[in-house]
């Protein structure tokens, strides 16, 4: 069994020569003085207990399947339905929502559940003046704050920055294509800069 999935490391002493003071012992060996701690695998393979990843990669790895997995086909979801009958339901903006802080609490606790509001926070209020000006309705913006939920503020900042410039890229082939045409659905341009923005991460 690989040492860096069942040993435990005191990590006061861990950097001053890689073996605790009080003990270095792993889940198949009382006393393992084989076990060497290499400081460079301290934070990405290291884990703490017997057969537990560690907690920063099982977060990274959960919360991408999510935004894959649950995300993901919400907001193609949102864009069809956008596309066919020109609304967003709010039970999908709602399932989006709830999903996303209740992933961002398992992973991080209630710091992630405020790094959800803030993102989406940032996401309703970059939005929320092209809805004044009539230039979008009230679901997209809806949709781009629960989609805010699943991301950092950061990435929420460049996931509507992308669909801005995905929804100006439509809205300007939307009018060569039909001339005199008012009014473009705005979900597929959100789902478009959010995936975007996920995969380029």
């Amino acid at each position: 069994v690989p040492w860096q999935l069942h040993c435990y490391v005191d990590r006061r002493n861990a950097d001053f020569g890689g073996v605790s003071s009080l003990g270095h012992f792993c889940g198949r060996h009382r006393h393992c003085s084989a076990c060497a701690y290499q400081r460079t695998d301290r934070r990405s393979r290291l884990t703490i207990g017997p057969g537990r990843s560690s907690p920063k990669h099982s977060m990274h790895s959960l919360l991408t399947t999510g935004q894959l997995v649950v995300l993901a086909p919400a907001l193609i979801a949102a864009a069809v339905n956008d596309v066919r009958t020109g609304r967003i339901t709010n039970r999908l903006v709602a399932f989006v929502a709830i999903t996303g802080l209740f992933a961002q609490y398992v992973e991080h606790g209630w710091q992630g559940t405020y790094t959800g509001v803030s993102a989406a926070a940032l996401g309703f209020a970059c939005l929320l003046p092209m809805y004044l000006m009539r230039g979008m309705a009230a679901g997209d913006v809806k949709l781009m704050a629960a989609t805010g939920t699943w991301l950092s503020v950061p990435l929420a900042l460049m996931a509507t920055g992308a669909s801005v410039a995905a929804g100006a890229a439509i809205a300007i082939a939307h009018l060569l294509w039909n001339s005199g045409a008012r009014g473009i659905a705005y979900a597929p341009a959100i789902a478009l800069g959010t995936l975007i923005t996920i995969f380029l991460a």
